[in-house]
């Protein structure tokens, strides 16, 4: 009988440990991000319009205040393509290197598979990233929302931040 009562409290005790490590690995944002006030969007996806649908979604959610200079920001959100653009100034010419692969710089996000555009949240002071998520996007056309999953990411790490 003292066999049994052992292997259930051995195997409540594991349950228990499992559960509250599985709660623990549901808070995937750092609290960087709820100390934040202030956001930038950082457009690399050569679609202009994709700036106007964040910063939209960032004011229609109120819980960050866009602003139009990384230097003002708290976070930066990175949108990225599957291609990469770069402005050249007219009348300077374009450094091609047949021998690299990529000309994306490498402080970049990687970049998004074709039809999606990759949601990079970085910490502006460390340039660290915070979060990173695929929005399905057609060019500049949003299928559904852009911020969603950063949106649902964090009101689920608010969630258990606030249950313990």
């Amino acid at each position: 009988m003292n066999f049994k009562r052992l292997l259930w409290i051995s195997i409540a005790a594991l349950a228990l440990i499992l559960a509250t490590a599985a709660n623990a690995a549901n808070t995937t944002l750092p609290n960087s991000i709820f100390a934040a006030r202030t956001v930038y969007v950082d457009n690399q996806s050569g679609f202009a319009e994709l700036s106007n649908v964040a910063y939209l979604e960032l004011n229609r959610w109120g819980r960050f205040e866009p602003v139009e200079s990384a230097a003002k920001a708290d976070l930066t959100i990175v949108l990225t393509g599957s291609g990469y653009v770069r402005v050249v100034a007219s009348g300077e010419m374009p450094v091609f290197d047949p021998k690299k692969t990529s000309v994306r710089p490498a402080e970049l996000p990687e970049a998004a598979p074709n039809g999606y555009t990759r949601v990079t949240l970085q910490d502006r002071k460390s340039g660290q990233t915070l979060w990173s998520g695929l929005a399905k996007t057609d060019g500049p056309r949003v299928k559904g929302r852009l911020l969603d999953g950063f949106r649902e990411a964090y009101d689920q790490a608010d969630k258990v931040r606030y249950k313990r």
